[in-house]
């Protein structure tokens, strides 16, 4: 298998590591790859590009294959999807048939779109993303709408401190900062290129003001470098995913995202046990933990809280209470809601 990033240049100045520049290494069983047509003519249209390149990704097993080549021609020639249709007669100019013939390149080597373009739009902003840092789902964006829903409910006059665990690319933090001005924010994430990320999305979208990082990793031992002793929201969208599940993953994740975003152990709960430890110290009376969660959490997770909460070493559990369990829009089990209560409060 090939895994390896290497430098594409995108026509907005962008140059970062995201993509292929060549078919010296190719992933197996791709190696017929040099034999196929890459190269568009020199009168070649918008709409035979949208052709030509669908046909071509469908012949590489490439899921979604249309929607793909509609998100790279667009960012080879720096306009959106929906302005693609109004440019359908338009022909393509050398440097642009050359940038689209190197991100279908690097897509038919299963790259994500996201990293061949550079960036992404989630829950009302854009993102900048860099490989192999965590693409943010769109299932994630339900998380989002959970916290702000929970953060409306609260008077204009208060500040809600947020922390967020496992951030990557701060998706989650900064899109709650941008949707609630009251809100200040801590993310804590273990991978350096990861909370680099976070740091450069803060500064372009203006919110770095209102967002402290730390760079750690989520272990039961304290956690000595947030700025707060306590905060009324905890989110996460952390590593879920039992370990036994990788080998199954799509090549666009097993390939080229950070399997430690990924990786949640032999059950899926090795990180979230160690945010609901930290959440029973953090999180302050009425405060509320959102997690997203694999599928079967929504009784392990539970069943797990509630026995660790008579053991000695529990105690410190016994304010946190399974609030809500939802479903995502695929109707999976996806979102866990916790609360903690006041001590004196077991109703």
């Amino acid at each position: 298998m090939c895994r390896h990033y290497c430098s594409v240049h995108s026509p907005g100045g962008r140059d970062a590591q995201k993509g292929c520049t060549g078919l010296k290494e190719v992933p197996e069983g791709s190696q017929s790859l040099v034999a196929l047509e890459y190269d568009l003519p020199a009168n070649a249209t918008v709409a035979d590009a949208l052709c030509h390149f669908t046909k071509l990704l469908e012949a590489h097993s490439v899921p979604e294959a249309e929607l793909s080549t509609q998100h790279l021609l667009a960012a080879a020639l720096v306009t959106t999807r929906a302005e693609l249709e109004s440019q359908c007669d338009r022909v393509l100019s050398s440097d642009e048939r050359e940038i689209l013939k190197r991100y279908i390149i690097c897509r038919v080597q299963r790259m994500p779109v996201q990293y061949i373009v550079g960036d992404w739009d989630f829950h009302n902003i854009t993102l900048d993303l860099w490989p192999p840092v965590f693409i943010p789902r769109p299932e994630t964006e339900q998380l989002v709408e959970q916290v702000v829903q929970f953060v409306h409910s609260w008077s204009q006059q208060d500040r809600p401190r947020l922390l967020e665990f496992c951030a990557g690319s701060g998706a989650i933090s900064l899109a709650l900062l941008h949707a609630c001005p009251q809100v200040s924010a801590t993310v804590v994430e273990q991978s350096g290129r990861a909370i680099a990320l976070a740091a450069h999305n803060a500064h372009k979208l203006g919110l770095l003001s209102r967002l402290s990082l730390v760079h750690a990793k989520i272990e039961r031992r304290p956690l000595s470098q947030l700025p707060c002793s306590s905060y009324d929201i905890i989110v996460s969208n952390p590593p879920y995913v039992p370990s036994k599940a990788l080998a199954k993953l799509e090549p666009e994740i097993f390939l080229y995202e950070d399997l430690r975003a990924l990786d949640g152990g032999t059950d899926g709960l090795d990180v979230i046990r160690n945010i609901l430890w930290h959440s029973a110290e953090l999180l302050s009376d009425g405060g509320r933990l959102f997690l997203e969660v694999d599928q079967t959490h929504g009784s392990l997770l539970p069943a797990w809280l509630e026995e660790q909460k008579h053991k000695a070493e529990g105690a410190s559990l016994q304010q946190l209470f399974v609030d809500q369990v939802e479903k995502d829009v695929f109707g999976k089990v996806r979102y866990i809601m916790i609360v903690k209560r006041k001590a004196c409060d077991g109703s």
